[in-house]
């Protein structure tokens, strides 16, 4: 048993390295957040944010605001792909991401899960087990 709990640590320091700039830019995020509801599951801190819309996940941070249970899969989903993608989650990933969740709506005509056709997302919803 104790050799099993030694694999988990080690485990858990190699993918924190591997996922190390989106834990340091999660870690940055985590100094903003105050007085909010969070969860721990494994090595993942989910926070809970009421003034927060959307949801984002960056290594073993997950940020959720006031959304359905599918969009926890979903960034869940985004949970694998980092411990996929290692140190290119943010440039494969993240950023592209961002920059489509910002124009969604605004620049990009709002359909019905539009939002998840986009590579990124449509990838997210199929690790995270999500069905739409």
């Amino acid at each position: 048993m104790k050799l099993k709990l030694l694999k988990n640590k080690f485990l858990n320091i190699v993918f924190y390295i591997w996922e190390l700039p989106q834990n340091i830019v999660g870690l940055l995020l985590r100094l903003f957040i105050r007085n909010e509801k969070k969860r721990v599951v494994s090595n993942i801190t989910i926070y809970y944010l009421d003034s927060f819309y959307g949801g984002i996940s960056l290594g073993n941070t997950i940020i959720l605001g006031n959304l359905k249970e599918l969009s926890a899969k979903h960034e869940h989903g985004h949970q694998h792909q980092s411990k996929m993608l290692g140190p290119l989650y943010l440039f494969i990933i993240g950023i592209p991401s961002l920059i489509w969740a910002s124009m969604y709506g605004r620049i990009i005509k709002k359909t019905t899960n539009g939002y998840y056709k986009f590579y990124t997302e449509k990838w997210a919803n199929k690790l995270g087990g999500v069905k739409l």
